[in-house]
């Protein structure tokens, strides 16, 4: 699923650890999902979410976090800061936490980034540290509907009902 690619995407995406990489890359497909169903695609919604499940497997091995150091901080790309996705910023605050200076360096150059403009800083008193953990859990909080969205999908994964369906996602009989 990460269509995405620039160096330091990548660099985030191998230091993230499977938790991390998992969580955000729900929040990517689950925007999706939600723009799909606020069009009444229902079958595009689920087969987004069924796809996103192949790629990132519950059970799948676990790979701990790493650290991004203050070397690679400063050799970041102003451009493919700009075009990272929004979540992969705090990914990378969070990344970067365990080096004071390098918070520093890359808090800085978040807040020169043209993006900076339409970017949401974090919230006064969340440290790099808990950025990305802080955004996870706010954003799960404000999208309670995913879970069962996805227990719905996943039932119908096996008798193909929702790649068919073609009803109002209001009025269904397939739900």
């Amino acid at each position: 699923m990460a269509s995405f690619e620039n160096k330091l995407y990548n660099l985030i995406r191998e230091r993230a650890g499977s938790e991390m990489l998992y969580k955000a890359e729900a929040m990517k497909i689950y925007d999706q999902v939600s723009d799909f169903l606020g069009d009444n695609l229902t079958s595009e919604a689920v087969s987004v979410a069924v796809e996103f499940h192949k790629e990132y497997p519950i059970g799948a091995p676990v790979t701990p976090m790493g650290h991004i150091n203050l070397v690679e901080v400063c050799s970041i790309n102003e451009k493919e800061l700009e075009d990272l996705p929004w979540i992969y910023v705090h990914m990378l605050e969070t990344l970067v936490s365990q080096d004071d200076l390098a918070s520093k360096v890359l808090t800085q150059k978040i807040a020169a980034s043209p993006a900076a403009a339409w970017r949401q800083p974090l919230p006064e008193g969340v440290s790099n540290a808990d950025a990305f953990a802080h955004i996870f859990n706010d954003w799960v909080s404000q999208n309670d509907w995913i879970e069962s969205f996805e227990s719905w999908a996943h039932s119908n994964d096996e008798d193909d009902i929702s790649y068919n369906c073609q009803h109002d996602s209001d009025n269904c009989p397939c739900l």
